[in-house]
Parts: C-alpha cells; structure tokens; sequence
C-alpha cells in the first residue's frame, strides 16, 4: 500500500493560498475521502486542471469532462480517531485508496498535452462557475430539510447519538 504524504501549508492569508494555487500548472489531490474539496474547487476557478481521486464530496463538482478523477480501489477503514474503529462504522464502510498509477498516466498526458491543460481547465473553471450559482440557488436547504424531517422514520442505532 502506498504511503500517504501531503504538503500542509502553514496558517497564510487566504490570498497567500489562491497566489500557491495560481503559480501550479496542476492540483493533485489523491485523497481516501475529501469531502467538499474547497482546494480542488479554487482550483479550477482559476482554471487549473485538476487530477483527484474520484470519490467523495468532490464528484459533485467533478466529472472527466471538467476534470481527471483517478480511479481508486475500496479499502477498509483504519486509523487512531474513534470515528474511523469498525465499531463507529456500518461494516460497508471504507476508504478511497487511490491508484496512484492512474495519477501518474494523468500527470504525464497533461505534461505533454498543454492544450488538453487548457481544456480541462477551462471546463474546470466553468463547472465550478455553474456549481456555485446551484449553491446559490440555495436548493440544498430544501434537501437537508427534508432528511431532518425523515429522520424519525429511521430506527436507532445503537452506539449512535439519538435524535
């Protein structure tokens, strides 16, 4: 199993972030579950092509035609937090694992492709465009409303904090 590495940028001015972003040719987030993905998705508002694992929060703004999701094989949840013990988790639960050779073909085509580059950052950066006017619509209120309110249709689960 490959090993995880990240870069982690110390606390910096936002602007500090976006100047980092904008000075790379790529974002690459080969994650085991992102959740919203806000590096990936200024990313692409600036028109950065972005190579990801194609699983979690991010596929909601991501797809192969704005972006390059990389494959990614179902592993099994571990780790030191409590959240992530078998006993917190459904047994369905698992992690991302990357493959990291699906990443590497995506960094050399789009090292010697500049105008695929091009292409998918320009796809990137009017997908984003689209998704944030979606979340500005603010239609999501009306589905989080409605699983609250489905909440009490579910059985409880034990171990799990009741409503």
């Amino acid at each position: 199993m490959p090993r995880s590495f990240c870069i982690v940028l110390p606390m910096v001015a936002h602007a500090s972030v976006q100047s980092f972003f904008a000075s790379a040719d790529v974002y690459v987030s080969l994650h085991r579950g992102e959740g919203l993905g806000l590096g990936l998705m200024e990313s692409m508002a600036i028109g950065k092509p972005v190579i990801a694992t194609g699983w979690s929060g991010n596929m909601s703004f991501m797809d192969h035609t704005c972006s390059c999701p990389v494959r990614y094989r179902r592993a099994p949840l571990d780790g030191n937090h409590p959240f992530y013990k078998p006993d917190f988790n459904v047994k369905e639960a698992f992690w991302a694992e990357p493959i990291v050779d699906d990443a590497a073909a995506w960094m050399a085509k789009l090292h010697t492709d500049p105008a695929l580059r091009e292409r998918i950052g320009a796809a990137g950066r009017a997908r984003v465009a689209l998704y944030q006017e979606e979340a500005w619509g603010r239609r999501w209120i009306d589905e989080i409303a409605a699983l609250y309110e489905a909440r009490k249709f579910l059985p409880p689960a034990p171990g799990k904090l009741s409503s």
